[in-house]
């Protein structure tokens, strides 16, 4: 499936805590470790950067240790404390990590095992394109597998109706959406199920609007170019996790998750530079005029799906009920 990466559970024995590790690229590490200079602190998803200790002859890791926390070394005493690996998870090759985030939708000190919440997750795309094919080519997809690659991403873009309203809103959203309001009547009743849907939607919905803070401001001064310098970041695909705790709707929450296809807005240089392997105008293949329009095209694209995402999700009315596209979501300028 295209854009999905090995993941496992990781637990320790003496914390009710439990992360997901997963590989990732270096271009997730970089935007994860610099978050605060992309403005973006407030809105991503928290990450560990992690370390395999234990891994098997064929490559297995069994057992992992953090060592930094959304960039900064984490200060922990002697013996540093180990995670247990609970699924096949393959040692990272080439330029991919491994990075762990906290379960969302839970309290901060975790659950217990025994009698853990019930949470609903919803990994709803944002963008129209998961991949650009500029970014294929940074990423070595060129000669005879770029075709077949860039069709396979194409394919699951379609597929999500990304295409159209820059956002999954048929697969992810619309569908788990109704099984979610479904859980709260089954476990509420019909009467207090209202109450319970109202606060998990009063939670989610004040984070979703003012995710990207700056960037939101400055995305759309950018679109209508009333504001010659662009925020500084944006992204061709990443994702919004949506958490919906059936049992504790005001833990419910939504974070950006995701974000392997960056493009960095800004000519200024930052310390530590990107990776090579993520889009800026240093390493996008064309003239000043195509970056121009290169990244216009994405910001528009990536603007105008999370907007039709935030004003969906607004609409959905107490009793679960969904607006209809048409009425609510604007479609999106076609390339």
């Amino acid at each position: 499936m295209a854009g999905s990466k090995a993941n496992s559970l990781i637990t320790r024995e003496d914390v009710n805590i439990v992360l997901r590790t997963k590989h990732a690229s270096e271009r997730e590490l970089w935007v994860s470790d610099n978050r605060v200079a992309l403005g973006l602190a407030n809105t991503l998803v928290d990450m560990y950067t992690t370390v395999a200790i234990n891994t098997n002859a064929d490559g297995e890791i069994s057992s992992v240790q953090l060592t930094h926390f959304n960039g900064n070394t984490l200060e922990v005493f002697a013996p540093v404390p180990t995670w247990n690996v609970k699924s096949d998870l393959q040692t990272p090759v080439g330029n991919n990590h491994l990075l762990s985030t906290v379960l969302l939708g839970v309290a901060e000190d975790g659950q217990p095992a025994d009698a853990p919440d019930e949470v609903h997750y919803i990994d709803v795309k944002i963008g129209r394109n998961t991949k650009s094919g500029s970014q294929m080519g940074l990423e070595g997809f060129v000669g005879i597998c770029a075709p077949f690659k860039r069709q396979q991403h194409n394919f699951m873009d379609w597929k999500r109706d990304n295409r159209l309203y820059g956002f999954d809103y048929k697969n992810e959203l619309k569908n788990k959406i109704k099984i979610v309001r479904n859980r709260f009547i089954e476990v509420y009743g019909d009467a207090q199920s209202n109450e319970k849907w109202e606060q998990m939607h009063d939670k989610i919905t004040p984070l979703i609007s003012n995710m990207f803070d700056r960037q939101y401001r400055d995305w759309a001064n950018y679109i209508a170019q009333d504001d010659d310098t662009p925020p500084p970041i944006t992204f061709v695909g990443a994702s919004i996790l949506f958490a919906i705790n059936i049992d504790k709707p005001t833990l419910s929450t939504a974070k950006l998750i995701d974000p392997d296809h960056p493009i960095l807005l800004e000519d200024e240089e930052m310390n530590p530079a990107p990776p090579i392997t993520l889009m800026t105008a240093r390493s996008f293949p064309g003239s000043n005029e195509e970056w121009l329009s290169f990244k216009q095209k994405w910001v528009r694209g990536f603007y105008g799906g999370f907007t039709n995402l935030v004003d969906y999700f607004g609409a959905i009315e107490l009793t679960g009920e969904l607006p209809k596209p048409v009425d609510i979501l604007l479609q999106l300028e076609q390339y």
